[in-house]
């Protein structure tokens, strides 16, 4: 009942008996949340969904550190040599990183969806 109230509401009776639209503006679509600093690779500038630490200190998507790791062993933060190349899985961001994209508009085509680095966005949709 509610629904229809709302959509009948839209729309006024004209003196012809047709439903014409109203001039009434409709509320805009929530607009995206900033993409925290933090949740971006700083390699890609894209969102991580797999994010790892490395030497340095600082948080990679996965496959974005791979990928330079297979020609460097230089931090790409700070240039300078890295005494481990271990990756780490650093399960809280990625965590904090999910929840908050379960939150924000939008699909896989659109909004926050076109941040993930090409490589994530293969690896969440082939799971």
């Amino acid at each position: 009942v509610r629904l229809h109230d709302a959509v009948f509401a839209a729309f006024q009776k004209q003196p012809n008996n047709s439903l014409q639209p109203s001039n009434t503006p409709l509320a805009p679509a929530p607009a995206p949340a900033p993409t925290p600093a933090e949740y971006l690779c700083p390699i890609t500038q894209m969102v991580m969904l797999d994010p790892v630490v490395l030497a340095d200190g600082y948080f990679y998507e996965r496959a974005a550190i791979e990928q330079w790791l297979e020609h460097h062993s230089t931090s790409p933060m700070t240039n300078t040599p890295l005494p481990s190349l271990t990756l780490t899985p650093w399960i809280q961001l990625r965590s904090a990183i999910s929840e908050w994209l379960l939150h924000q508009p939008g699909d896989l085509e659109q909004g926050t969806w076109k941040t993930l680095h090409p490589a994530t966005l293969a690896h969440c949709l082939s799971g």
